[in-house]
């Protein structure tokens, strides 16, 4: 089947609506879109440094991006260990500390935190839809989310 790109259909916040203009940062100050994502499935993971599910979910992100090379993994960042927004400096340091194949993005805004709680997983299919949204979802959950979309 054709995948549309960018993503078309319902935009919003639930399960069978797509992302489509959102912005964020990478750690390089690069702008990055939840639509350049389009034509690969895709797995989100939020993180708030002082929240330990969200590092479990960090871990388990980075472990499938080594399992799904096909799939685009995602690890956004919220704040530190002290609360505070995230800079460069402090994503190129997590980058260095955890090296995977996920992509590291800056939201130092938690434009993201609308979609969910702090250790929020989101799966989006190849075009762009999301098909699982949690928070504090268990690894054979998120495992079965990634293996639905390839």
């Amino acid at each position: 089947s054709t995948v549309s790109c960018p993503p078309s259909g319902a935009e919003g916040l639930e399960v069978g609506n797509v992302i489509q203009n959102l912005e964020f940062t990478s750690c390089m100050d690069d702008s990055v879109f939840f639509h350049d994502l389009c034509g690969k499935p895709a797995l989100i993971a939020n993180w708030y440094g002082w929240c330990a599910s969200c590092e479990d979910n960090a871990a388990l992100a980075r472990q499938l991006a080594e399992e799904f090379p096909d799939t685009s993994f995602i690890l956004v960042l919220d704040e530190n260990p002290l609360s505070e927004p995230v800079d460069a400096d402090f994503c190129m340091a997590y980058q260095n500390a955890y090296p995977s194949p996920a992509q590291i993005w800056m939201d130092p805004e938690k434009k993201l935190e609308v979609y969910g709680s702090t250790d929020l997983i989101l799966v989006l299919d190849q075009e762009g839809k999301i098909v699982f949204k949690r928070q504090t979802a268990t690894e054979s959950a998120i495992r079965e989310a990634v293996l639905s979309v390839q």
